[in-house]
């Protein structure tokens, strides 16, 4: 049965519970104690049980006492959140960008003068000067679903402003500043806190971790799933998926690896400690993509491997992405969202639809687009955009600036680049979301990035991929599905009824995906370590991994990604 939430088994000392954790602290009777937390939910409940745990006469000081106003930290943001309704930059600053000098100041001096034991507590408790006067420092964070999925008011904005406002600003400023500002103070911290069940926080030394990370980076290993409803959403991922919340009126998407939103979940012998994947990529990235890459793309985690769950739904927006020069000056990304759509089941009448009709041109195409928007007149888009029939097995490249959706019918395995929301939506059917609220559209920007040379005949020829045997042996068949200069990922399939051998240490980094049958089991031959992997579950081995056999339980197929 497929398993969501997988763990990677590492030794180190670990605990659980507030009062163990506080006797952790306090044994060694530190005077000055750093308690550097993400702004998340549970965390103002893990402080406050935090305090009636702790023993004797303390003073509490709480970094957000040194926040900046809201209005004058909303002008200092301007520049990042930009005007436009749905995308912004990505901050580039440190985390003092949040805080008033003056008040930082009061606060750093208060707290050295105070006599006796002193706790800070805070987003940036761990910033200059204040870590230089710790004798004990904890980082506290939560797995990163639930800040993705969190409805808490952002980092000193006292004011409701909306699901998305609220989603823009922690995706564009809070998140990415203050994963900067924790992952680079975790080395010189003690402990590490996993405040996700603030009741029952975990913790691990900071050693331990750091030494869990560097062993996940040599092996196999997968990370958190995360689901979400969509308006567009099916019912098959429900039925692999267990336990999906019974409210949810469907399940559109499946994050199997979507490195700004996956947790990596370490099973310790006393705890388990979940933490960000973006944290095991600061640390690790040049062991998990190779060097090669690692020089290409840092510590970003570059391939996405995700589901898109449209049987029993309906059809996805008509949408399109930016090349990497649009994405970089405009958002400060890497690299552009280049896509591919494996199709891993789909009903008879299921289609995809991509690239442009021959018949089509910008000017017809924004004519009926601009009259939805602004009219609401419907139009039907396969008089603009080229429909496909799809079946189990077939897979369809979506380089950026190509337009393209899946229809109704299908589950997608989503192969592609990790930054997921410039999505430039083109054309909704004038549907609400789920909250009765209009799906924002971004035809400007869409009609910016479209290449309108991408019409039928080319499409046939370039985006609807042909498998080529690359080679086989006994109890297994290796096909190339996608290897375009158009894209930065090669695309294999593997069918296997008997044991295959392969290796990372040409190719970089591998990602596999279980796309039909019972399973394969991963064994690194190096040191005989395994991992299991069922029908529908991903995994990430590393270039450090090296040499790497695939067991098949019964007949399988499994995809395979790697970097060109």
């Amino acid at each position: 049965m497929y398993q969501p939430d997988p763990t990677i088994k590492s030794l180190g000392q670990a605990g659980s519970g507030t009062r163990s954790l506080v006797e952790t602290i306090t044994a060694g009777t530190p005077r000055v104690v750093l308690i550097d937390t993400y702004h998340a939910p549970g965390g103002q409940e893990f402080l406050t049980r935090l305090r009636q745990e702790w023993p004797g006469e303390v003073s509490w000081f709480d970094t957000r006492q040194a926040l900046k106003d809201p209005d004058t930290l909303a002008g200092d943001l301007a520049e990042y959140l930009t005007d436009d309704p749905v995308f912004g930059r990505v901050c580039d600053r440190e985390l003092d960008l949040f805080f008033d000098p003056t008040r930082w100041l009061g606060l750093c001096r208060a707290v050295r003068s105070s006599q006796g034991c002193v706790v800070v507590v805070g987003p940036g408790a761990m910033s200059p000067p204040l870590r230089n006067y710790a004798d004990y420092a904890v980082i506290a964070q939560v797995p990163r679903e639930i800040v993705f999925t969190s409805t808490l008011a952002n980092l000193g904005d006292d004011q409701e402003r909306g699901n998305w406002p609220r989603y823009k600003r922690s995706f564009y400023v809070d998140w990415p500043v203050q994963n900067r500002h924790q992952f680079r103070a975790l080395p010189a911290c003690d402990l590490l806190v996993d405040i996700s069940a603030p009741e029952q926080p975990t913790f691990v030394s900071a050693a331990d971790l750091l030494e869990a990370l560097r062993e996940a980076a040599q092996r196999p290993f997968r990370v958190r799933s995360l689901f979400m409803p969509g308006i567009w959403g099916g019912t098959r991922l429900r039925e692999i998926v267990p336990d999906l919340p019974a409210e949810w009126p469907n399940c559109a998407w499946g994050f199997e690896v979507v490195g700004p939103e996956n947790t990596v979940t370490f099973e310790f012998p006393q705890a388990r400690v979940g933490t960000a994947f973006d944290l095991l990529m600061h640390h690790q990235a040049e062991a998990i993509l190779g060097r090669r890459h690692y020089r290409q793309f840092g510590e970003f985690f570059p391939i996405r491997f995700d589901f898109l769950d449209t049987i029993g739904g309906g059809d996805l927006s008509c949408q399109v992405h930016p090349d990497d020069a649009y994405i970089n000056s405009h958002f400060r990304e890497p690299c552009a969202q280049q896509e591919t759509y494996y199709i891993m089941e789909a009903t008879p009448e299921a289609k995809v639809y991509l690239g442009l009709t021959s018949e089509t041109s910008r000017e017809k195409f924004l004519h009926d687009v601009e009259l939805a928007t602004t009219q609401g007149k419907p139009f039907d888009i396969e008089q603009h955009v080229n429909a496909f029939p799809s079946q189990a097995g077939d897979l369809f490249l979506i380089p950026a600036g190509t337009v393209h959706c899946s229809g109704a019918g299908n589950l997608v395995l989503e192969i592609s680049a990790t930054p997921y929301i410039y999505t430039f939506k083109i054309y909704d059917y004038l549907r609400p979301d789920l909250d009765g609220k209009p799906r924002p559209i971004s035809h400007q920007r869409a009609f910016e990035v479209i290449d309108f040379s991408r019409t039928t005949d080319w499409v046939q020829q370039q985006l609807v991929a042909r498998p080529a045997l690359l080679a086989q042996g006994d109890g297994w068949t290796r096909y190339l599905l996608a290897d375009h200069p158009l894209l930065f990922h090669v695309i294999e399939r593997i069918e296997l009824s008997g044991p295959y051998q392969d290796s990372t240490s040409a190719d970089g980094v591998h990602v596999l995906c279980v796309v039909e049958g019972p399973g394969v089991v991963v064994t690194r031959i190096q040191d005989g370590s395994e991992l299991s992997l069922e029908f529908a579950e991903t995994a990430i081995l590393p270039a450090a991994c090296g040499d790497y056999r695939l067991s098949p339980r019964g007949p399988s197929k499994v995809m395979k990604c790697f970097l060109r």
